[in-house]
């Protein structure tokens, strides 16, 4: 596959679709983001209270102020730096294992939802949300959403969309889609195995390497994003020296699948870009940089780039030919109205279409990996009167 495939399969089709999704919208309870609205506030006075008392006079949204008190009075050793010092960011803050970096992170992500999503939910007209889908944002190829963001939705602000009366949201999800895309490219032999015989990869790694399956889910999650000793040990009980073991335990185990990463991350130095299984490419010029901390983050996009963008692709070639079998009249009622990543919300007219169409949704999105992967994509689709109940 090349570019001109890229362009002409997918994302020029997809042009049309995303104008109508944007036009019809999303059908929203305004009563119940009114709710929330108060709960969240809340939630953002007592964390500010917090920060003040333990923080005075720094903005725990402004970084070169978070960072001037972390790496000042708060003692923290900076773990990353760039061309003019110390960086601060999610991952650092990920990283910092102090009182006042998780207060941060706890009132960022509650300010999030305040400002991407409720804000601009109750600043809608009408009932119905007009978010814009951008197709050429970001760097994976996946599409990104503005205005408001409809993508990356708490799981509290789900259940403010739902269906019209009489309707229901009939909600397509991949199954472990990335992982599948890495066991393809890696064609590790266990993971294929696993895929192909339709089993459950956390709980086959963690059967050897004698872990729990939240250990081994943490693992096999936080590899295709490039996720070190430090992120992935916050999720274990052992923390970063544990992290460290599992990973030494999980490239011993898995050794086609590290020789694949190595490999394609000299490769992407080679050629200066990294490719989809449909050809999008991505260049990675950091590769060639003399600072080591440009040339890790360009190598974690070199692994991670085939494998969200070969997903972002997937997910986009499923909403052309779904929009190819809704043009049918025997599905006239069913508007597709939201993407995100991995998953494809569809509004049903009634019930009964989105039971009816249920199969159908599940067998075109399977269908786009067939002669282009070597393990097979699975997808779960459910319906419900809301977004989160259709999950």
């Amino acid at each position: 596959m090349t570019l001109s495939y890229v362009a002409s399969q997918i994302e020029t089709p997809l042009i049309p679709i995303l104008a109508r999704m944007t036009r019809h919208g999303a059908l929203v309870d305004k009563e119940f983001v009114r709710t929330l609205k108060v709960e969240v506030r809340e939630t953002l006075d007592s964390l500010r209270g917090a920060l003040e008392y333990m923080a005075p006079g720094m903005d725990p949204m402004s970084n070169p102020s978070v960072g001037a008190w972390l790496f000042g009075p708060g003692g923290c050793r900076p773990t990353r730096f760039n061309k003019t010092g110390p960086v601060v960011d999610k991952y650092v803050l990920e990283d910092l294992d102090h009182p006042v970096a998780s207060l941060i992170r706890e009132y960022r992500k509650a300010e999030k939802l305040m400002s991407t999503y409720i804000e601009p939910i109750m600043a809608q007209p009408t009932d119905r949300v007009h978010g814009k889908f951008n197709q050429y944002i970001t760097r994976t190829g996946r599409l990104s959403s503005s205005g408001p963001n409809l993508q990356n939705q708490d799981k509290r602000i789900r259940a403010a969309y739902v269906a019209p009366e009489g309707g229901a949201l009939l909600c397509g999800d991949y199954g472990q889609q990335e992982l599948r895309v890495l066991a393809h490219y890696s064609r590790d032999p266990e993971w294929l195995r696993w895929f192909q015989e339709g089993r459950d990869p956390h709980e086959e790694t963690a059967v050897a390497t004698g872990v729990s399956r939240s250990a081994a889910k943490i693992l096999n999650f936080g590899i295709p994003y490039g996720a070190g000793a430090k992120t992935m040990g916050k999720g274990l009980p052992g923390g970063q020296k544990q992290a460290a073991q599992l990973l030494e335990m999980h490239r011993a185990t898995y050794p086609t699948l590290w020789a694949w990463i190595d490999w394609y991350k000299d490769l992407c130095r080679e050629k200066g870009y990294a490719e989809t299984i449909w050809g999008r490419r991505r260049w990675l010029p950091g590769l060639q940089s003399e600072l080591p901390d440009e040339v890790w983050k360009a190598e974690r996009d070199a692994v991670n780039m085939p494998i969200q963008g070969s997903s972002a692709d997937i997910t986009k070639l499923a909403m052309v030919r779904l929009d190819r079998v809704l043009e049918d009249p025997a599905w006239s009622g069913i508007t597709m109205i939201l993407q995100v990543h991995d998953e494809l919300v569809l509004e049903c007219r009634t019930v009964e279409l989105a039971e009816r169409f249920k199969p159908v949704m599940e067998e075109v999105m399977v269908g786009v990996g067939r002669g282009k992967m070597d393990v097979p994509l699975v997808v779960d689709a459910h319906w419900g009167k809301t977004w989160k109940d259709a999950k």
